[in-house]
């Protein structure tokens, strides 16, 4: 019998005493996620339009203006690599925002998805925002970027196992391919052979 039928159902039978928390009840962790998703959807949208792609390098070089000089080989470096190809690289960030936006609101390939969005949002932060500088007189936040990237770090590090993660394309997958764990599973001990793919039964009289 599952875990959740087991101790509500014990709660029933003694009315004075209060339901049991479940391991699968909450809905916070599923929320954020699906709300971290609908970010990455905007994003991935306006990545899409024309606008984007045809100011892609003239952005790109208007970060790197007012840097510090020992900043500038740095930003000479990525705008060397994409002036060659900037609608290539437009095209690019588009594929990525909308593939985390699709990992993040079906909660499929959860682990290989956040570490890269983690890795993606430090690059935009370090690239695209400059760092969120230069900072001058008149500063007030760092940029976007290092906090999406934390925030991925942090789904990463609490994300529940497949079993457990609602509203998730990786809590089925897993049950039918059982290497897809690899992509899936966040934390090291829901991949080893022999984990369970299912929720833990409660044996015992209730």
């Amino acid at each position: 019998m599952p875990y959740e039928l087991v101790t509500n159902r014990a709660a029933a039978g003694n009315p004075g005493k209060p339901k049991l928390p479940t391991p699968s009840a909450g809905w916070t962790g599923t929320t954020v996620r699906l709300l971290f998703g609908l970010i990455w959807a905007i994003d991935a949208v306006l990545k899409w339009l024309p606008g984007y792609r045809h100011d892609y390098l003239s952005n790109l070089k208007s970060v790197a203006q007012g840097q510090p000089s020992w900043l500038h080989g740095w930003f000479h470096f990525w705008i060397r690599l994409q002036s060659h190809a900037p609608t290539l690289f437009a095209v690019l960030t588009g594929v990525t925002e909308t593939g985390l936006a699709l990992v993040l609101v079906l909660g499929v390939a959860r682990r290989a998805g956040y570490t890269v969005g983690a890795v993606y949002a430090l690059l935009v932060w370090a690239v695209g925002e400059g760092f969120g500088g230069p900072y001058v007189s008149g500063s007030t936040d760092i940029g976007t970027g290092v906090i999406y990237t934390m925030l991925f770090v942090t789904l990463l590090a609490f994300a529940p196992p497949a079993r457990r993660e609602r509203l998730s394309l990786d809590r089925f997958l897993v049950e039918r391919w059982p290497w897809w764990r690899i992509l899936a599973e966040p934390h090291a001990v829901d991949r080893v052979s022999g984990a369970p793919l299912v929720e833990p039964v409660v044996v015992g009289k209730v």
